[in-house]
């Protein structure tokens, strides 16, 4: 358990225990806990909040995970009361490492332990007893998310001293800790939740990637596509990958793009404003070198897919919002079906990744809507 800091002496045990390290009420998945929230509702409002983003549910969870938590039996599958216990009394070293950071020990700590998704690593965050975050803590707890935080790391810790057009968290701790596990701690941003109009968010992605020197070349000319090229023969195992690469090159190679620095995640849940400037969190998909416009394509892409009730992406529809996304960032709109076919190939080739690495992770759309995609824009 990561609040145990990978080491022996320490045991989550059901139950309020008056001599425990930390309080938390629990929410579990299969039997494996899941989220690791502070008892206090006002604290746990924060967490689920930060862990789940503005959705609507998240205002009624706590109250109803406490009233899970406290009446037992069968709801105790769902949620229940723990307690850290330590053999030695020692706090947790996942404590102490945030309390030697942060400078201060006045915090509850809260925890998103690792789901089976490309993206998904150990998450934890330091709360102030007034309920404000004050950092966040990520942890590689096997070689692929282990790789995904140490890339985060060398992106803000490369762009630190660059006068970067958009606000980025910063980088307050980044290392190795727990046996080797990489951990970057940064400062909580108090992001504001994007307009439904998010022109500036587009504007905003074309910024960072015209803050670097954007080349221009053909697509089969390009390092990005050598990449891709290169990721499609080694994490395939079936026709998906090559079939949808080939066609790909054959539509759009000889097309020339500007190339230039993405983030790779783009989207509402990591995008937001602070006094009225774009701020983005969650860098560990940064690129120096993609099509510019795949951003905006990505944020179109999940918006889509995040909708409820929505069993498969609309390849017209999707086609004509980002038309629309390009155009209020002044960017070529006939360029809209590329960058889509470059965005799910990079969600294809994130999940052949993830499913390679050991994690149990369906592609139930990208894969699909590739293809989709592939086959319309090829005629």
């Amino acid at each position: 358990m990561v609040l145990g800091g990978y080491q022996a002496g320490f045991e989550l045990l059901e139950g309020t225990k008056p001599d425990a390290v930390e309080h938390f009420t629990v929410i579990s998945s299969n039997g494996e806990p899941r989220l690791l929230l502070p008892p206090s509702r006002p604290l746990m409002q924060t967490a689920v909040t930060s862990f789940l983003g503005g959705r609507y549910f998240a205002s009624l969870l706590p109250i109803f995970l406490q009233t899970a938590a406290n009446i037992g039996g069968p709801f105790s599958r769902i949620s229940s009361n723990v307690s850290l216990m330590s053999h030695s009394g020692e706090p947790s070293p996942l404590r102490q490492l945030i309390s030697s950071v942060i400078g201060r020990n006045d915090f509850q700590i809260a925890l998103r332990v690792s789901f089976s998704r490309p993206n998904a690593k150990s998450v934890a965050m330091a709360i102030s007893d007034a309920g404000e975050a004050l950092c966040y803590v990520k942890l590689g707890s096997e070689a692929m998310t282990g790789d995904l935080v140490a890339h985060e790391s060398a992106v803000l810790e490369q762009f630190e001293d660059i006068d970067m057009p958009l606000i980025m968290p910063p980088r307050l701790y980044s290392g190795t800790w727990a046996e080797g596990q990489n951990v970057l701690i940064t400062a909580a941003l108090k992001l504001e939740p994007l307009k439904r109009d998010a022109h500036i968010a587009h504007a905003a992605a074309d910024a960072l990637a015209s803050q670097t020197m954007v080349t221009r070349s053909a697509l089969t000319d390009s390092a990005y596509w050598r990449r891709v090229v290169e990721f499609a023969a080694e994490y395939d195992d079936s026709e998906l990958l090559p079939t949808s690469v080939a066609e790909i090159e054959r539509i759009w190679g000889a097309s020339d793009f500007d190339f230039g620095a993405s983030h790779g995640d783009w989207s509402r849940a990591n995008v937001g404003t602070i006094n009225g400037q774009v701020a983005a969190i969650d860098w560990e998909r940064c690129s120096k070198l993609a099509p510019r416009g795949i951003d905006i394509a990505h944020f179109a892409i999940i918006e889509t897919n995040s909708r409820r009730f929505t069993k498969a992406i609309n390849i017209d529809q999707l086609a004509e919002t980002v038309r629309q996304y390009l155009k209020s960032a002044d960017l070529p709109s006939e360029n809209a079906e590329a960058m889509i076919v470059f965005a799910l190939l990079e969600m294809v080739v994130r999940f052949k990744t993830a499913e390679k690495a050991g994690l149990k992770s369906t592609d139930s759309k990208f894969g699909p809507a590739l293809q989709a995609g592939v086959r319309k824009w090829a005629l």
